[in-house]
């Protein structure tokens, strides 16, 4: 086996660790095109939920819901950072401690990431180029 096919294999299994993550949690994302790329991915609709405009409704049902554990993936240019921020600060305020942000920045480098409105075709190139 080659050096850069078992770089590709690492990059992969990493994907595909994330991706189950991300199926297996409620994630909140910005707006509804980043909801439909992530459903088109497999997660669940209902585990997707959109913040923009609403992001303290939307945590405070979270909290009414007994949800422990989030994903936020929000956009890695400067609004998204700041909409991650705040919404970080909410849910610590209402007592929901454990989020990640790990995976937002982690999938996001990985797939030269920086709207999730494009997730689809990133991902699709992605693979293409880590076919081994």
């Amino acid at each position: 086996m080659k050096p850069e096919d078992s770089i590709k294999q690492y990059r992969l299994k990493l994907f595909n660790r994330m991706m189950e993550e991300l199926k297996g949690h409620i994630v909140l994302v910005e707006g509804l095109k980043d909801k439909r790329e992530l459903v088109g991915l497999g997660a669940n609709p209902n585990m997707v939920r959109t913040i923009a405009g609403h992001m303290d409704t939307e945590c405070e049902h979270l909290k009414e819901e007994n949800v422990t554990e989030v994903i936020v993936l929000t956009d890695m240019d400067r609004r998204g950072e700041e909409l991650a921020k705040r919404t970080i600060d909410k849910l610590n305020s209402l007592g929901i401690r454990h989020h990640n942000l790990y995976i937002r920045n982690r999938l996001a480098k990985l797939l030269n990431l920086r709207y999730w409105e494009t997730l689809g075709v990133k991902v699709r190139r992605f693979l293409e180029e880590n076919e081994v």
